[in-house]
């Protein structure tokens, strides 16, 4: 593919199998778009709509295939031109702005996310990319590459510092430009750092999400879902679990649940697209495309992120379940990658947790088949705010006294599992509050 004499390297597009379908078929129906014949000659819409947003978010998923298959360097091999493409569409972007429209260090976009503009939505999953393919590289001996994405990626973020902060007079440090309808840092980081991001963002960053997510709450009707479940309502409810604000969790994951759940219309357990809501009256309809990928897909990562189980630092498994209050959530069968003498391993668990009732929490976990469990991480909570001690059992084992630390609007506790045998279980049961004399 060329554009104005010059080569462009592969890149994704918002249809996969149908590449031009923006720049060929939606900008002749009024589809804003730079990309002109008075510009670029009578191959103008050969470039489309660059879709900014899905080309990182399609590198971070390369990524986590790698991962997920448990780190094999022949995978990145096997792969290495096609990896080195995509990286380097990024960088060919910041370089050749006259042809990309990059502007502030930034990538531009065209598509939902940006809409002829520069969004946070799509250039942090492209710095994500970047140091994730970085990792790629290193473990096949690339060095060269990595230090060049790692560099792209360090200009990309100091870009996003300087072009997307603002100062709120109520809220304080926030992001502005956030594309789509929310602030997605936090969402987006979890598929690469882990569902535990204490330490993993710099202070100002994260205080500007918080700043911005409290913002955005309060901007919005109770019901979330109207723009979008996956885009909209998805979103906000994830962050709100990743900052552990649980009292929001619990609204708007009832929310989520009827906005999924009709009852008297064909296939009535399906997610839509957005909603409309009738909120003195309590009438919830869905609406617009049925089935969306995206708004699937982001609704099963909301509930997954309430589950908690988190495998993406090898050699950590982090159980930490967020549920709303007087929920319980059960999971089969569910896979894990478990890394021993540094390869990577499918292990297959099962979990069972409640919300705390009483101060009383249960959490039943089994290694299914596979491989043994090492170093379980388990968070357990939430307990209220202010709980500075609970009392957790074992499997019948002698109690133990573990301290709590505070997050979000809760008291959580985190203990520590050396081992769970394949095709054994353990079950903790946490108790709060202590008596006077334990």
């Amino acid at each position: 593919m060329r554009l104005a004499g010059k080569s462009i390297p592969g890149h994704w597009t918002v249809i996969a199998n149908k590449p031009l379908v923006y720049s060929q078929v939606l900008t002749g129906v009024g589809w804003p778009t730079q990309y002109t014949e008075a510009k670029f000659g009578k191959h103008y819409r050969d470039f489309g709509n660059p879709e900014t947003d899905g080309h990182g978010h399609s590198m971070m998923s390369h990524w986590k295939t790698w991962h997920n298959a448990g780190r094999d360097m022949q995978w990145v091999r096997d792969r290495w031109q096609f990896l080195r493409e995509a990286a380097g569409y990024i960088t060919w972007s910041l370089d050749n702005p006259e042809l990309s429209f990059s502007k502030h260090g930034l990538l531009y976009g065209e598509t939902e996310a940006a809409m002829n503009d520069y969004s946070l939505y799509c250039n942090f999953p492209c710095y994500l990319g970047l140091l994730m393919y970085a990792e790629m590289a290193d473990s096949i001996g690339e060095m060269e590459y990595s230090r060049n994405w790692k560099a792209t990626a360090g200009t990309l973020k100091d870009s996003m510092e300087t072009y997307f902060a603002a100062d709120d007079p109520a809220y304080g440090k926030i992001w502005q430009k956030v594309g789509f309808y929310h602030e997605n840092i936090l969402m987006t980081l979890k598929e690469y750092a882990g569902f535990d991001l204490t330490g993993k963002l710099p202070d100002e960053w994260w205080l500007r999400s918080l700043n911005t997510y409290l913002k955005e709450k309060d901007l919005r009707p109770d019901y979330f879902g109207p723009v979008g479940l996956g885009y909209d309502h998805g979103v906000i409810t994830q962050t709100a679990m990743l900052l552990d604000r649980m009292d929001d969790l619990t609204r708007w994951m009832k929310n989520l649940a009827h906005l999924c759940y009709a009852p008297r219309l064909p296939k009535p357990y399906i997610v839509p697209e957005c909603a409309s809501v009738d909120v003195k009256r309590g009438i919830i309809r869905r609406q617009g495309d049925i089935g969306n990928g995206y708004q699937q897909a982001e609704t099963v990562n909301t509930i997954l992120l309430c589950a908690g189980i988190d495998d993406n630092v090898p050699g950590i498994l982090r159980i930490m379940p967020r549920l709303p209050e007087n929920w319980s959530l059960k999971v089969s069968a569910y896979p894990v990658i478990v890394y021993s003498q540094g390869a990577g391993k499918v292990c297959r668990i099962s979990l069972d947790v409640s919300y705390p009732e009483k101060g009383r929490q249960e959490v039943y976990l089994k290694a299914d088949s596979g491989a043994d469990l090492e170093n379980v991480n388990l968070r357990l909570g939430p307990f209220k705010a202010g709980t500075t001690k609970v009392r957790v059992t074992n499997s019948g084992r002698a109690k133990s006294v573990y301290p709590c630390f505070e997050s979000g609007d809760r008291a959580w506790v985190w203990i520590r599992i050396p081992e769970i045998k394949t095709g054994s279980h353990i079950t903790v049961i946490a108790i709060n509050p202590l008596k006077s004399k334990s």
